[in-house]
């Protein structure tokens, strides 16, 4: 895995370290023009009365952090398809799902000013392994009286997609796959998918259209595998 050790470190494979957003916006701006580089990047900060503040302003409040709820969802499924057809009832379809998407209750934090990079920032504690075991374990216990067990590891393995996925897209600070006991933030060496805006206004436009083509493929292809490949040993068995 790729290590993200913060601003503070040296980030010798990150040639945008130690650049700031406005000089990069400004190189961008006097080498493609606002008309150019709103084709190229459909947002309506460059493309309806372009100013250097109001795109910066846009640029800082918009966390591009995370894979959206579309995929953290299919994951939970294509996972579920994998267990006893006799647990898969529709209560553990959407405490699956619940399960997938927990992780990012850390977005509130963005609203009480918690830092990004702290330890209850966005894509920390929450999105740690140990959470993910917590989760799982809780959520069979409270909802379960048999098969607990079986039950623990998938919603333990629908939590902890969320994170993988999260690793494996193009933008934010890393995934704290460790916490609490070693805080740094990862990503996986291979970061196909492209990165969700927060917030249904913003994921419900031409760049939430581009996410979803890019988890079409990304994610979705790889889980469709998934449940072929379950399907067919499940027939070869019987």
């Amino acid at each position: 895995m790729k290590r993200n050790e913060g601003n503070e470190q040296d980030q010798p494979n990150n040639p945008l370290h130690g650049l700031k957003l406005k000089e990069v916006l400004e190189f961008l701006v006097s080498y493609y023009g606002w008309e150019e580089l709103g084709e190229r990047i459909s947002i309506n900060c460059f493309n309806s009365n372009p100013t250097m503040g109001s795109s910066l302003k846009f640029l800082r409040r918009t966390p591009w952090v995370m894979a959206s709820i579309f995929g953290h969802s299919l994951a939970a499924i294509a996972l579920g398809k994998t267990f006893a057809s006799e647990l898969r009832k529709p209560t553990f379809w959407i405490l699956g799902i619940l399960c997938s998407i927990v992780p990012d209750a850390d977005v509130i934090g963005f609203k009480f000013g918690v830092p990004y990079d702290s330890f209850w920032g966005h894509r920390g504690f929450t999105h740690s392994f140990l959470f993910a075991a917590f989760i799982g374990i809780a959520t069979a216990y409270l909802f379960y009286n048999a098969r607990r067990p079986a039950l623990a590891l998938y919603f333990t393995l629908c939590t902890a997609s969320h994170s993988i996925l999260d690793a494996m897209t193009s933008g934010g600070l890393g995934v704290a796959f460790f916490s609490p006991f070693e805080n740094s933030r990862y990503f996986l060496p291979w970061r196909p998918i492209q990165v969700s805006p927060i917030g249904a206004k913003r994921f419900f436009s031409e760049l939430g259209l581009g996410v979803l083509q890019s988890e079409a493929v990304w994610i979705g292809i790889p889980f469709l595998a998934i449940l072929i490949i379950t399907y067919f040993q499940k027939k070869i068995r019987r």
